[in-house]
């Protein structure tokens, strides 16, 4: 197995443990991870805003950038793609909580809060300043599957 599978394998599992077990970051008792923003689909589609709408469906792209690097061990394409889909959504969230850039669509990054489901336990969260270890996860996983992308993955 070459290394640039090796490293698409890596970065994807990452990517998924950031995106489905640890939180981004916490408001209050609420939590932002990806399963929050799957239990408010329904809320953020039946308010009928086409802003919110759009929005709401690149957040779910996102949410299939893990599978998106496992997918790329046969396609390099795929592989970039998706680590470029979680290398932007981890910078975005630095973004929003170190230097209140695109403040405007800090309302939207809200879709992703939700209580926890097992207090404590699910989702993990384990703060480093201001966000959680999710978001630092999700970039390293987006770095690797990029490298792994690049490198190439024929055997």
């Amino acid at each position: 197995m070459r290394t640039g599978k090796i490293f698409c394998i890596i970065g994807g599992l990452l990517v998924l443990v950031a995106t489905y077990l640890l939180t981004f970051s916490q408001f209050h008792m609420t939590y932002t991870y990806g399963l929050g923003l799957i239990q408010n689909l329904g809320f953020i589609f039946g308010q009928g805003d086409i802003v919110d709408i759009i929005i709401a469906i690149l957040f779910v792209i996102f949410l299939f950038s893990g599978f998106l690097l496992v997918i790329g061990v046969k396609s390099r394409a795929t592989a970039i793609i998706g680590s470029f889909l979680a290398i932007g959504m981890s910078v975005y969230i630095l973004y929003i909580h170190y230097y209140g850039i695109f403040s405007v669509f800090f309302t939207k990054f809200l879709f992703f809060t939700e209580l926890p489901l097992v207090d404590g336990i699910y989702p993990l969260h384990i703060a480093i300043d201001r966000v959680g270890l999710g978001t630092y996860v999700l970039l390293s996983g987006g770095v690797i599957g990029l490298i792994g992308g690049i490198l190439g993955t024929s055997s």
